[in-house]
């Protein structure tokens, strides 16, 4: 069962009761989503494992902040650092998805010690290197410079993806437009710019812990091909490929259980 919380008033964060014979797991949801996107998965792992999911700055009920220098990766980074002493976890494993690679990166370069175990989720460590990036960079410059407003009073939601989004795929409208109202059109405009300024590739062959990525074939965000070129930059990282299913892992109950049966192979073999 699951228990909510705030850290000083700015990261909200979700806990089961801990045990001390169990491995500890730290989700870090995606872009403009929120911890919302693990639900299922901390359903599926309760009673087997300590879990800690929480909200990224901006995202979720999370504080919110106003200027794009606040959204640096680094940032992200030490909010999880902070939120990890404060609860006294002294080694964990990291699971993060999409947007959280960057943030998984960047805290793994400065903090590998309290890590025991890697899980990416549909990851890239360096996205202004696709081809999109060309087309979308620009686009992003010019409205981030805009000043859309930012309300840090209007009352926020985390939304039920299985239940309100089922078998969206990667892009639907409705979905998305929930997801950017969540989050704030700034913020997601900063966020999402900062994820492209972001390169990650010399942290993966310093990764010495055990590293398993977890991609989907039919992903059109970050396509497969970079899940594979990532694991072979990882020493001795695991990967599994899976059929039938997009860079959205939440919206689907035959998606989560494919992917939360592969968390547990690993989690089992690195116990």
């Amino acid at each position: 069962m699951m228990q909510e919380y705030f850290f000083e008033n700015k990261t909200y964060y979700r806990t089961n009761e801990w045990k001390p014979d169990q491995t500890t797991v730290v989700f870090v949801h995606g872009v403009c989503g929120s911890s919302s996107a693990f639900w299922e998965f901390e359903k599926k792992l309760d009673n087997k494992y300590n879990i800690l999911t929480y909200d990224l700055r901006g995202h979720g009920l999370s504080k919110r902040y106003r200027e794009y220098s606040d959204y640096k990766i680094e940032n992200f980074s030490k909010d999880l650092l902070e939120l990890i002493e404060f609860l006294r976890i002294k080694k964990f494993v990291i699971i993060s998805h999409s947007f959280g690679t960057f943030v998984a990166l960047d805290f793994i370069q400065k903090h590998q010690e309290l890590i025991t175990g890697i899980i990416f989720l549909s990851p890239h460590y360096n996205a202004s290197i696709m081809p999109k990036a060309k087309i979308v960079e620009p686009f992003l410059n010019f409205l981030s410079k805009m000043k859309f407003p930012m309300s840090t009073t209007k009352k926020r939601k985390h939304l039920d993806y299985l239940k309100d989004y089922p078998n969206t795929g990667d892009f639907n409208l409705r979905r998305i437009f929930a997801d950017v109202s969540n989050t704030s059109l700034r913020g997601y405009l900063y966020v999402t710019k900062q994820a492209y300024k972001y390169n990650g590739e010399n942290i993966l062959k310093d990764i010495k812990v055990p590293t398993l990525i977890i991609h989907g074939k039919a992903d059109t965000i970050f396509p497969v091909k970079w899940g594979i070129l990532m694991s072979e930059k990882i020493q001795n990282a695991k990967i599994v490929l899976l059929e039938n299913v997009c860079h959205e892992l939440k919206d689907n109950m035959t998606t989560i259980t494919k992917i939360s049966d592969a968390m547990e192979g690993f989690l089992k073999k690195i116990k």
